[in-house]
């Protein structure tokens, strides 16, 4: 990974965690780069460290939570999560605590993520639009670790081309092949595009009102939140939503953080209920692992001249483009 790619990360909004894993006692484990970081839960919201204790270098992430504060599971030091200060240590007379602190890191919650950020902002908290309006029955997705560079992910999440041949055991065989010319449309770092779609009735076990003539607007907030804002003929709405976590130093590694959303109105249809939803999204996900993880290089290279591109693959060299900007946004900006 250049210098340059690093340095853009770092200042960066990622998912490092489920919000529905941090329980009240126990703290997570989660990775943002190649930094190992505690995720846990104080009074005031969630709170991230770097897992590793100052006193003899233990996962933070082995410990528990006591009256708020994370207490390491070796030798009973606690850490408050607002700050990282020590405040109390077993071993010395009345728990006195030296003045030590852990390395901590920007927190937020949002669409059921924590989320973390390494260093000084460059750009705010990503934003899911159609989530901030209406009411949405929302599933989160396991996530799933994967040997790949989370642009590499990004790009196939967003890429249509490949659907009837990597996904003919869920959308069947009769998905359209050619992909019609679209435009991206670029708002500041979100990068929008619209396509009529065709599913071949497979989407929704077969109730082909809902399957057939869907518009499907695709969305990319970068670097790596990506979702698919689906719309029925009836009005009903269905919002699929991936986020891809770098966890390596050298790029190779991505953590995909995954959920999907309907509707009310999608929701009364037979076939379309949020766990049929679910369920869908999720075997459209595991047949597309194998593939990512097969491909060479396993970042998606920002020189374009290095692969093959066709018009299906818009997208892709826009994304790349544009990444490459917000790299030297970032640089001048630091």
């Amino acid at each position: 990974m250049e210098t340059a790619e690093r340095a853009l990360i770092e200042r960066l909004w990622f998912p490092v965690a489920r919000s529905e894993d941090l329980a009240d006692d126990r703290p997570v484990a989660g990775r943002l780069l190649d930094t190992d970081l505690v995720i846990f839960r104080t009074p005031s919201g969630p709170a991230i460290a770097e897992d590793q204790c100052p006193h003899r270098g233990t996962a933070l992430s082995m410990g528990s939570l006591v009256a708020g504060e994370l207490e390491c599971a070796y030798h009973g030091w606690r850490f408050r999560g607002e700050d990282g200060r020590c405040t109390h240590v077993p071993s010395l007379p009345g728990g006195a605590a030296p003045r030590v602190s852990l390395v901590t890191h920007r927190a937020a919650e949002r669409y059921g993520f924590v989320w973390g950020c390494l260093g000084e902002p460059v750009v705010d908290m990503p934003t899911v639009q159609p989530l901030e309006r209406g009411s949405w029955q929302m599933a989160l997705g396991t996530p799933h670790d994967l040997h790949c560079g989370y642009r590499q992910l990004t790009e196939n999440f967003r890429d249509t081309s490949h659907f009837p041949f990597v996904h003919r055991g869920t959308m069947g065989p009769n998905v359209q092949r050619e992909v019609p010319r679209y435009q991206v449309e670029r708002d500041s770092w979100t990068l929008q595009w619209t396509i009529p779609t065709d599913l071949g009735g497979t989407a929704f076990r077969g109730n082909r009102d809902l399957s057939a003539d869907q518009t499907l607007t695709y969305n990319v907030v970068l670097p790596s939140v990506a979702f698919v804002h689906t719309t029925f003929p009836d009005g009903g709405q269905r919002i699929t939503l991936q986020v891809a976590t770098p966890t390596a130093g050298d790029g190779d590694r991505c953590r995909q953080f995954w959920a999907v959303a309907i509707d009310p109105m999608a929701a009364r249809h037979p076939g379309a209920a949020l766990k049929d939803q679910f369920e869908y999204e999720r075997r459209i996900f595991e047949e597309d692992w194998p593939v990512i993880e097969a491909q060479k290089p396993r970042e998606a290279p920002l020189d374009a001249g290095r692969q093959a591109h066709t018009r299906a693959d818009h997208f892709s060299l826009v994304y790349r483009r544009t990444y490459v900007e917000l790299m030297s946004v970032a640089k001048t900006d630091a």
